[in-house]
């Protein structure tokens, strides 16, 4: 077993510093000169806040670790739910998105449509002002009015109708895959085959109808409960966007009385 003497130095000169190894030379001389060693090199690193021995060692510390990927939060205020929107190109993405579903509300003055220039309308109207139907006659011509501006949309396919209370009008017949008349007309022979009774008491219309290319109509003009105006709620299905939403909304402020017009509910394709 090797002894060491308190300066660290063992008997046969050696000392182990750390990971290097530093001769010494035996005996008293070998002595003497530790000791001066250790003067000249221990104590001022001690004094210098330095270890006793240099460390021949890498100094480097290691490189830190990359951090833990993680899914974004699903509540927060930017997370998968809520995409960030600030910035010009969001701003040009979210300007062009199509739109899957939009809602609308649209309030009505208190007056008829127009009718000149659509012999449609007018030929309705004349209908209208012979029968008893003081209450819904104003329902029917918005009614009227509205199809003929979704027809001017191209939206002339009518998958569905009704009235209520009064129930399902009967749908207008194809005989062909040409464009289908003006739906105004469709809704005239539906009214001429035995729905004036029913109509009569209806305080609201409904109907659907499509482009063939994707895109669908509901709208519901309703009268307002307690009151002479009317109201009209639209649903849009397919694909839309800001440009299209405007033209179908200018195409129903031009042929009947809108008083204001909102985009209440929409949803990204």
């Amino acid at each position: 077993m090797t002894r060491r003497n308190l300066s660290g130095a063992s008997v046969d000169g050696a000392t182990d510093s750390g990971d290097r190894t530093t001769r010494l030379p035996a005996g008293r001389i070998g002595r003497d000169a530790t000791s001066a060693w250790l003067l000249n090199h221990v104590v001022p690193r001690r004094a210098k806040g330095l270890p006793s021995f240099p460390f021949y060692g890498s100094m480097t510390a290691p490189p830190p670790e990359p951090p833990a990927l993680s899914a974004p939060d699903l509540i927060g205020p930017i997370s998968i739910l809520k995409q960030p929107i600030s910035g010009p190109r969001s701003n040009r993405r979210s300007r062009n998105r199509p739109y899957s579903h939009a809602h609308l509300e649209i309030d009505l003055k208190a007056e008829a449509p127009p009718s000149e220039g659509v012999p449609l309308l007018q030929r309705l109207g004349a209908i209208l002002s012979e029968k008893d139907l003081a209450e819904s006659a104003n329902l029917l011509l918005l009614a009227a009015g509205a199809l003929h501006a979704l027809s001017a949309r191209r939206f002339r396919w009518i998958d569905h109708w009704e009235i209520s209370p009064g129930g399902w009008l009967p749908l207008p017949e194809r005989k062909s895959h040409r464009d289908p008349e003006e739906p105004v007309g469709d809704l005239l022979k539906a009214l001429e085959s035995g729905a004036w009774a029913p109509a009569a008491r209806a305080r609201s219309f409904a109907a659907r109808l499509s482009d063939r290319s994707g895109n669908r109509v509901d709208i519901t003009v309703r009268r307002l409960h307690g009151k002479s105006r009317h109201a009209i709620s639209l649903d849009l299905w397919g694909s839309w966007t800001k440009a299209t939403i405007e033209d179908l909304t200018g195409s129903l402020s031009s042929r009947l009385p809108v008083s204001r017009s909102i985009l209440t509910k929409y949803q990204y394709a």
